[in-house]
């Protein structure tokens, strides 16, 4: 029983930040080009990165294109002091399949060029097309 106890122990991760301490700064690096960053003025606050995800690789395939998302940071876009997503679980999305995000915002892949180093997104809140931009995968 004591080892199921500490297995389970070990799946909760450990020195969680709560959102007051923990700035988007500590899990992201917004100079690397891999990170999409969306930006939005929320109220007085002008320039609020409300969403950041970082690929970390994508793969065009002959029938299947992917890439490889391994941290994800959002704010709320009502109040910026309110952090919804801050994950560094590293997950594997298609093209065409949206990753949903918090707050009506998807974010999804329209087309990886065929080396796998770019990945085009486009991020939609409640259906609506935001925000687009094209990335370079950390794997060259």
């Amino acid at each position: 029983m004591a080892h199921i106890l500490i297995m389970l122990m070990m799946l909760i991760p450990i020195g969680m930040a709560s959102s007051q301490n923990i700035t988007p700064d500590d899990i992201i690096n917004f100079n690397d080009p891999a990170t999409y960053t969306f930006v939005k003025d929320i109220g007085n606050a002008k320039g609020v990165e409300v969403i950041m995800v970082h690929f970390k690789n994508a793969f065009r395939g002959a029938d299947q294109n992917l890439a490889t998302v391994d941290q994800i940071w959002q704010v709320s876009d009502t109040d910026s002091s309110l952090v919804v997503i801050n994950d560094s679980f590293r997950r594997t999305i298609t093209c065409g399949t949206p990753l949903m995000l918090e707050e009506g915002y998807e974010l999804v892949i329209k087309s990886i060029d065929i080396d796998g180093n770019k990945v085009y997104v486009e991020l939609s809140k409640n259906g609506s097309v935001v925000d687009s931009a094209v990335k370079i995968t950390t794997s060259l």
